[in-house]
């Protein structure tokens, strides 16, 4: 016999019913050839099987629904294409391992997967999962390339060799994440990116600083776990996707597809926030405390975000904060210096105004001479909102493609709908400001000052 071939000719979709399989009879473990379950396939199970193999062949999605067990020796993806989907209560223990023999994109979709031998990727193979939680106590290995969307593996005997994808992390979204047993010697991962995680031997690890060039130039960055112990560096590569550089020793290499530079847009500990009754420090702000908002209103805080800088691998031009004296920004306002980080926006004349854009006007420098390690927060209210840090107007936090790595994020709730940023120009450089804003801030050294 060579295997049975789905034909779903009863119409029932019954993985047990006889009529549906070719020869018909219900598939078992007596033929080494299994299954082969065609792309559109959609079956049910009332039993859990035991068989020799399955193949997904041509393209497209073979569903497998039902609280069940499906046990197989080994899982073939046949030519490129094509989806094994699992339904949420549908587990899949594969006593082998995964082997596609065709080249392209293969996918997992949902369910609890177990594989005992792990994988083999060839170059030009990659394994997708997708909402899969997914564990293999044996490395997956080769020249292709394991790409998790919304997906949870945990390596519990040896650490991947092959590259590892994320994909992106959408606000809401199942994030993903990669559990290792040990740090491995040479890892590539590609588009590792905010709400990402990866632990280690049990210790969740974070990105937490951005970080100086390497002699290659890549950006090093600080691994922490979670007590705030540094576990480690790491090296972030601008370069496009695919590209390598994986260290030797023990170092993992993150890649970002896009060069994402990572941002801070917080503000310094010590910073007070207009609070309905009084003025509060915003690291003792938390979720329910009610802020003062510029317009008057008081909204209720959903959300404090936190992250540490340590500046022995901080880029100062991107994580060490800009100070604002007291009435730099006109109107005495501030009222107390401020500390915020260079791409947080303060709001001067219908404008959010990136404060690295302001530096070099009056009263508006780099501070240089922070603590080798301190730390940032950021205030998520309900909306984009425009707060008062020392009693100027300024944005609260808002969830788009700039965020950065908090140490906290697994502690926010996600927004029932994104939250949208606020519909107001927005300033990143000094030459994008209004040449009004330009004048009442005054003269930057080297320039007239603007009539």
């Amino acid at each position: 016999m060579a295997g049975w071939i789905w034909t779903g000719a009863a119409g029932d979709g019954g993985f047990s019913t006889a009529a549906n399989w070719s020869p018909a009879t219900v598939p078992d473990n007596s033929d080494n050839a299994g299954i082969f379950v065609p792309g559109g396939s959609s079956i049910t199970l009332t039993s859990s099987p035991t068989l020799s193999a399955i193949t997904v062949t041509g393209t497209g999605t073979a569903t497998f629904t039902g609280a069940y067990t499906l046990n197989t020796n080994g899982l073939d993806f046949q030519n490129g294409g094509e989806t094994l989907a699992l339904g949420s209560t549908t587990k899949l223990v594969i006593s082998g391992a995964i082997s596609p023999t065709g080249t392209g994109n293969f996918g997992i979709t949902g369910g609890i997967v177990t594989v005992s031998t792990g994988a083999t990727l060839a170059r030009g193979q990659d394994l997708i999962l997708t909402n899969t939680t997914l564990s293999s106590p044996t490395a997956f290995s080769g020249a292709g390339l394991l790409t998790l969307n919304g997906a949870t593996v945990d390596f519990t005997g040896a650490s991947p060799t092959v590259a590892i994808y994320f994909d992106p992390v959408t606000s809401g979204g199942t994030k993903n994440v990669l559990n290792l047993p040990q740090w491995p010697s040479n890892l590539v991962i590609e588009n590792f990116s905010y709400g990402d995680q990866i632990s280690c031997g049990g210790q969740v690890l974070k990105l937490v600083s951005t970080g100086s060039e390497n002699a290659s130039g890549q950006t090093i960055y600080d691994l922490e776990n979670s007590s705030g112990a540094s576990f480690g560096t790491v090296t972030l590569a601008a370069g496009t996707a695919g590209a390598s550089g994986a260290a030797s020793g023990y170092t993992i290499t993150l890649l970002n597809s896009s060069g994402t530079e990572y941002t801070y847009p917080c503000f310094c500990a010590g910073t007070r926030l207009a609070a309905e009754e009084g003025e509060i420090e915003v690291q003792d702000v938390v979720p329910g405390t009610r802020l003062r908002l510029a317009d008057g209103r008081v909204a209720e805080v959903r959300w404090v975000g936190a992250s540490r800088v340590a500046t022995r691998f901080a880029d100062p031009l991107r994580a060490f904060p800009i100070r604002i004296a007291a009435g730099a920004l006109g109107d005495n306002l501030p009222v107390r210096a401020l500390l915020v980080s260079p791409d947080h926006a303060m709001f001067l004349d219908g404008v959010l105004v990136q404060a690295a854009a302001l530096v070099g006007f009056p009263g508006i420098t780099r501070e240089y001479g922070m603590p080798e390690v301190f730390d940032y927060y950021h205030v998520e209210l309900d909306a984009h909102e425009l707060l008062l840090a020392e009693g100027a107007p300024t944005e609260s936090f808002v969830d788009n493609i700039d965020r950065m790595n908090f140490h906290n994020w697994d502690e926010r709730s996600a927004p029932v709908e994104p939250i949208a940023e606020m519909e107001y120009p927005r300033a990143k450089s000094a030459r994008q400001l209004p040449t009004g804003l330009r004048a009442r801030l005054g003269a930057r050294p080297g320039e007239s000052k603007v009539a």
